[in-house]
């Protein structure tokens, strides 16, 4: 299978809300595959008001987004915005510099991904994170009331840096990023919903924001003055016209290929030995905090295990990807990758690997022989059946209950077997993580009131 590398040269826009033109309390994005920011206001409130002037924006900044403290705008999230580097630049003017004010946060769910930037009093902060956990940088420039100035945070692997007026104002070497959150992205204020899903406004934001823009890869320091100088249109126009890497690359039996970037592809099909068939956790796992992809030669369809859920489209360089989504988890799959979701299909997982206090490990032997004499009748099952047969199990998989039919492992002679139990109360359970580069699988019997496994077994 030829894989062609065509990811741009430099960052491209996510989202770029000008707030130049508003239609029925709307500002488009003029850039990207974010949505449209819209206005949650009171009737007849002005929404827009002049941007920052030509001494400062020589290019023409025109009109920027008004808010008045009771006021913001949303933008839904959107696969697009998992990122795992990126860049927000804008322009702002606070009214007053007391207290704290949201600028912009995607906060809304309280999850560790959170992002806000605001204004405490006169200092400029960012936060990327919750509570004590929270990656925090503040900015060692001082802003005063209705000066306009421009605000660039970069984001990564590498760390976060804060920007102000093109100048570096504030950095840390810890990562910081957006992939796992799923909140919306909000304009002028932070928010928090009741149980019924009515918003409540926190820290508004009184003053303009204009030229809102956010990047999927972290910009330089020339590059962010560059886009002061000449405005984000100018940027995300050149930057598209930039192109891509271009190269190619043939691979056959690799199952999973980095890209460097965050950006790891699962391969189906072209000699590769993964099966066909993901789940949240096992994306998550092979994600490890970047994007995950489907690539494949098309011999194959995908089958997304669980309530996964369509995102629409999302194009990468010159490929285009279907977008799905199963709770924190997401996946994009390549063009041409046929692909089915399963809703029913449960794969359950193994949170902890700790040894029963039954264990008989002492011995060093490991095969279920003993445990299984007289609990359980083993049929041979060729592993490459593994998907069909969790499929049609009349029971989940369960440590705490015996299955009607389950799978086991058996280390004795090497092969996946399926446990039938021989007598009631009686028999054998089994839990698979990942379908990577490493299952754990936990088999045992159970005793007559016996709720704990007997064994665990990882292979």
């Amino acid at each position: 299978m030829q894989i062609v590398d065509t990811r741009p040269l430099l960052p491209q826009a996510v989202g770029f809300w000008s707030f130049n033109a508003l239609a029925n309390g709307v500002a488009a994005n003029q850039a990207g595959a974010a949505g449209a920011a819209t206005f949650t206001a009171a009737r007849g409130v002005a929404l827009t008001t002049a941007g920052p002037g030509a001494a400062q924006a020589a290019y023409g900044a025109g009109s920027a987004a008004a808010f008045n403290g009771a006021d913001y705008a949303t933008v839904a999230d959107a696969p697009a915005m998992q990122l795992k580097a990126g860049t927000i630049q804008f322009w702002v003017n606070a009214n007053a510099t007391r207290g704290w004010q949201t600028l912009l946060s995607k906060a809304s769910a309280g999850d560790g991904a959170s992002l806000q930037i605001g204004l405490d009093g006169d200092s400029l902060k960012v936060a990327f994170g919750q509570g004590g956990g929270a990656t925090v940088l503040s900015s060692s420039q001082r802003l005063s009331a209705g000066v306009w100035y421009n605000v660039a945070v970069t984001f990564g692997p590498g760390g976060a840096q804060l920007y102000v007026n093109g100048a570096l104002a504030a950095q840390t070497l810890t990562p910081a990023s957006l992939v796992g959150n799923h909140d919306a992205l909000v304009f002028g204020a932070s928010l928090t919903f009741g149980r019924f899903g009515q918003a409540t406004i926190n820290n508004g934001f009184k003053g303009a924001l204009d030229e809102m823009t956010i990047l999927d890869g972290v910009l330089t320091p020339a590059q962010i003055a560059a886009v002061i100088a000449a405005g984000p249109a100018a940027y995300v126009a050149q930057a598209k016209a930039a192109g891509g890497i271009d190269g190619a690359v043939t691979l056959s039996g690799f199952g999973l290929v980095d890209f460097g970037d965050g950006t790891v592809a699962y391969v189906l099909g072209a000699g590769s030995s993964n099966l066909p068939i993901l789940s949240a956790g096992e994306a998550r796992s092979l994600a490890g905090g970047g994007r995950l992809t489907v690539l494949g030669d098309g011999s194959q369809t995908l089958t997304l295990a669980g309530p996964w859920t369509s995102q629409g489209t999302q194009t990468i360089g010159a490929t285009t990807f279907a977008a799905y989504r199963n709770g924190p988890a997401s996946v994009l799959v390549a063009s041409g990758v046929p692909v089915t979701v399963n809703a029913a299909l449960t794969i359950p997982t193994v949170r902890a690997q700790v040894l029963s206090t039954h264990t008989d490990r002492a011995t060093g032997a490991f095969g279920l022989r003993t445990l299984a004499t007289g609990a359980v009748t083993f049929e041979a099952v060729d592993p490459t059946q593994l998907i069909a047969l969790i499929r049609n199990s009349s029971a989940a998989p369960s440590l705490a209950t015996p299955a009607a039919k389950t799978l086991v492992f058996d280390e004795a002679t090497g092969t996946l077997r399926e446990a039938v139990p021989a007598a009631a109360g009686a028999g054998a359970s089994l839990m698979i993580d990942g379908f990577g580069e490493e299952w754990l699988f936990v088999a045992g019997v159970l005793n007559p009131g016996d709720t704990t496994p007997s064994r665990t077994i990882r292979i």
